[in-house]
């Protein structure tokens, strides 16, 4: 999940959002971002396989990629819509 969704989503929003003279900061973000996925990660997921079982899990993991998916495409349809209108208001488009 982490490799599949995590890395080419946050590469993809830092990549987009910062300047190409702070890819420094967007390197740092990813970073954090993906070591914090894998701190947290394995004990929850182990927690929720401990208490209800792997078939909980697997649904648990589907839904959070589900959510993942939509949250990023909610993103980039509105950083698109917020590109679009600050261009049409400095006449560039």
């Amino acid at each position: 999940m982490v490799h599949g969704l995590f890395y080419p989503s946050v590469s993809s929003l830092a990549a987009a959002r910062f300047h190409p003279i702070n890819t420094g900061q967007a390197l740092g973000l990813y970073l954090s971002s993906y070591a914090l996925g894998m701190f947290v990660g394995p004990p929850v997921w182990g927690f929720i396989a401990d208490r209800t079982g792997y078939p909980a899990m697997f649904l648990a993991a589907g839904l959070v990629m589900v959510f993942a998916t939509a949250w990023f495409l909610l993103s980039l349809h509105t950083a698109g819509r917020r590109t679009s209108s600050t261009s049409a208001e400095i006449g560039l488009r």
